[in-house]
This record gives C-alpha cells, structure tokens and sequence, in this order.
C-alpha cells in the first residue's frame, strides 16, 4: 500500500509540473501560487484520493493566504 501511495504522489507531482507552468503565465496577478503551496497541494491531494474522488479536492489562493478546499467549500 506504501508503494501504490509513493507512485500515486509522484505521478501527482509530474502533472504539477504542468500547473505550475500555467501559474506562471499569471505572475502578472498579483495572486502568485508559489511551488512550496502546490507541493502542499499536491502532497494532501495524493493523501486523499485514496479515500475521496481527487477531483473534490481544489487549491485556491489569495493575495495573503492559500487554502485547500473540500467540494469547494470555504
């Protein structure tokens, strides 16, 4: 089961890498995702799609702080 999660977290990880590049054609937002918030993400999204639909799971930051949202809710 550890080895099924590892390879799971770092499939997760490789499709970052994919957001990141689109959070950097934002960087003229004042809102900056920084990579250390979407390891963050990612590391509780790969927690959780072992128990949720990983698509339940979202990011969202502001200016100030950056939240992870179940079902959108916050």
């Amino acid at each position: 089961m550890i080895f099924g999660a590892h390879s799971r977290l770092q499939a997760i990880f490789k499709a970052s890498h994919e957001k990141e590049e689109k959070v950097e054609e934002k960087t003229k937002s004042k809102i900056i995702t920084t990579n250390e918030e979407l390891k963050g993400f990612y590391v509780v999204k790969g927690i959780l799609c072992e128990i949720i639909d990983s698509d339940r799971i979202t990011l969202k930051d502001n200016i100030s702080y950056c939240v992870i949202l179940l079902d959108n809710n916050g």
